[in-house]
């Protein structure tokens, strides 16, 4: 599994450009990959039903996560829809995992997502507006195992979780023998956001099954320079005009002391928006074991203390 991560941001908006590749590698016993439609159904209480359309299912996913995390649903919107696909199809043709299309290519829309969503016939709000990507390249069609794969890699979560956004659409498309595309793009379009103090974190508070690690070297660029196999990571996020800032920020097993941990703050790491922070252990997590986690810090400077627990599996 490889991973990229870009976050641009501009005068009105801000554009999260988020990308993740998931593949099969016989022989890597360093992979990450996540559990397939079947085991994620059987761990999780109300998980969505499998309809065996990657889209609809990988949508479905990210918005049964953002329930778990206390966020609404985002609202599948058919224009998006079209932009999703198109983006999915012209990686099918060029045979490429990308976010910026080039012209004279074949299936050409739009250099970035911005550009390919106005092609789509969406209209963005001039007063203010953002929008999101995150793709995923599988060896198998399996929407939930590719959207869960995306929720463990720490940049790309600060955009599925971002909770601003409202509305989401996504496209695949399918190489025999080789990857299904799945696109999905997000967008706010609204000139207000979240009220002022909002924030919410994953894992979420009482999760069971959580992850115990996570393959740094397989998201670009690496948030954990040095260092392969680490622990889940654990963030926190507001909407994405709040200043998010963190006083401790802490992970230990119920009883135990905090744990070592590489803290992403925007003024630490460039590619963590303002908006939300993450730790992530430094070793693997422990299965079949309680974490306590505690954040103390504010949000647009009000205060913010927040203790929770989950379970690995």
């Amino acid at each position: 599994m490889t991973a990229s991560c870009r976050i641009q941001s501009l005068r009105h908006y801000l554009t999260l450009l988020l990308a993740l590749m998931l593949s099969t590698c016989g022989g890597d016993s360093g992979n990450s990959h996540a559990p397939s439609a079947s085991q994620l159904q059987a761990q999780e209480i109300h998980a969505p039903a499998l309809t065996g359309d990657v889209a609809r299912d990988g949508l479905n996913w990210f918005n049964f996560r953002r329930q778990q995390a206390g966020l609404l649903a985002l609202k599948r919107n058919s224009t998006l829809d079209g932009a999703a696909r198109n983006h999915a199809n012209y990686q099918q043709a060029n045979n490429v995992v990308t976010h910026d299309e080039i012209a004279g290519k074949i299936g050409f829309t739009g250099v970035d997502s911005q550009q390919r969503l106005r092609a789509a016939g969406f209209q963005f709000n001039p007063a203010g507006y953002s929008d999101g990507e995150v793709i995923a390249a599988t060896a198998g069609r399996d929407g939930f195992s590719a959207a869960e794969g995306l929720m463990a890699a720490i940049y790309h979560r600060f955009a599925i979780l971002q909770p601003v956004f409202d509305e989401a659409g996504a496209g695949t498309a399918m190489r025999d023998g080789g990857y299904t595309w799945l696109n999905l793009n997000f967008v706010f379009n609204q000139p207000s956001s979240l009220r002022t103090g909002r924030l919410i974190q994953w894992p979420a508070a009482q999760q069971k099954n959580v992850s115990v690690n996570f393959f740094s070297d397989q998201e670009t660029p690496d948030p954990v320079v040095q260092r392969d196999e680490v622990g889940f990571p654990v963030s926190v996020h507001a909407d994405i005009n709040a200043f998010l800032s963190v006083d401790s920020f802490t992970i230990r097993p119920a009883g135990a002391a905090p744990l070592p941990t590489r803290l992403l703050v925007t003024s630490n790491d460039p590619e963590t928006p303002h908006s939300a922070a993450a730790i992530i252990p430094l070793m693997p997590l422990l299965g079949a074991t309680s974490y306590e986690v505690e954040f103390v810090g504010a949000v647009d400077g009000i205060a913010v203390n927040r203790r929770w627990t989950f379970t690995t599996r």
